[in-house]
């Protein structure tokens, strides 16, 4: 059901992977049989305003900046704004952007924010600024969600697209999985 937050935005609660799995489960299908995907890139929105939840809620006004195409950015141009098509971004458009935003994630969470504003439900980190904001997920909510996976008993992971993932292992999402 949708339901209209302190900003008077309308949200789905249910619109999660939780959510989804649980809708397949409920109708019959075997936990083995579903498997969870990882984007290995960013969505970027554009926003009227912050709001008070740090771009959370905000209402959209259209699609972000991005690199090979608005609204999206390869993690590894995220995590590692320069200019280098295979451990970076593939153009200069996003670079300004990406070091103007404020990054919210498990581990610099140092106001609390992510269990505040219910990010421990859905492990998602975001990323934010004045017009900006952006949904992504990290080493840290990749980890949560695959154990999360394997407690449910479900069929794997799976990744989009392989080559948007950091070549750095200590940021790689795909090698966060693995191990």
């Amino acid at each position: 059901p949708w339901e209209m937050n302190s900003d008077n935005a309308y949200y789905n609660q249910h619109e999660d992977i939780k959510s989804g799995i649980d809708a397949f489960i409920n109708t019959g299908v075997p936990a083995a049989k579903l498997v969870v995907g990882l984007p290995l890139y960013a969505r970027t929105m554009q926003i009227s305003s912050l709001g008070d939840k740090n771009g959370l809620y905000s209402i959209v006004q259209g699609v972000g900046f991005g690199d090979y195409e608005d609204g999206i950015l390869d993690y590894k141009c995220l995590v590692n704004p320069i200019l280098d098509p295979v451990n970076g971004c593939g153009s200069i458009k996003p670079i300004a952007g990406i070091q103007s935003l404020g990054f919210i994630n498990q581990s610099n969470d140092t106001n609390n924010l992510w269990t505040i504003y219910g990010a421990t439900t859905g492990y998602q980190p975001w990323a934010y600024n004045s017009n900006t904001f952006v949904t992504y997920d990290d080493t840290a909510s990749a980890v949560l969600k695959t154990k999360a996976m394997k407690n449910s008993q479900l069929g794997g992971m799976m990744f989009w697209e392989l080559d948007g993932d950091s070549t750095n292992p200590e940021l790689s999402i795909v090698q966060a999985v693995k191990d």
